[in-house]
């Protein structure tokens, strides 16, 4: 089954868990992409990115390989929504001489990633890899509603 190039072996090539989660994300993207004009941006971009948390808690207690990927599909979903919303609020709400400031601002942020990425590796290394799952999904879920309720204005975009 390595028609789609999801499934191999080796460690520098995709995994069938890397595969279903950038699936999910693709199709996100796509499905979103297919409006030309996005509507309650903040509201979709806080429930997007609940969705993915939930999705990583869940995948958290997954006891089936089978229902694991199809949940790694909503992660992947759900993360790449929150990208599209991001973006298409950064974006539609910036004057066209900032955007590019802007996005550079942005991609500095992303740095942040590789801090909880290492974050998640140390407590799973300490505790297990469930454990470490938890307390992300958790954490994002946390932030995202104290996000939404500290800033009311991110609902109103």
């Amino acid at each position: 089954m390595s028609g789609l190039g999801l499934v191999y072996p080796h460690q520098d090539r995709f995994t069938l868990s890397d595969g279903r989660y950038l699936v999910g994300a693709v199709v996100a993207s796509l499905f979103w992409a297919m409006f030309s004009e996005l509507r309650h941006i903040g509201k979709s971009m806080i429930a997007s990115v609940i969705v993915w948390h939930a999705s990583i808690l869940v995948f958290a207690t997954s006891q089936s390989f089978y229902l694991s990927m199809e949940i790694l599909a909503v992660t992947g979903a759900g993360f790449a929504s929150t990208q599209v919303f991001m973006l298409s609020s950064l974006l539609g709400n910036s004057r066209s001489e900032f955007r590019g400031r802007v996005m550079s601002l942005r991609s500095l942020a992303i740095y942040a990633f590789a801090l909880g990425s290492m974050t998640s590796g140390a407590t799973a290394g300490i505790w297990s890899a469930p454990v470490a799952a938890t307390v992300v999904g958790t954490m994002g879920i946390v932030l995202a509603v104290m996000l939404a309720v500290l800033a009311p204005k991110l609902r109103r975009l």
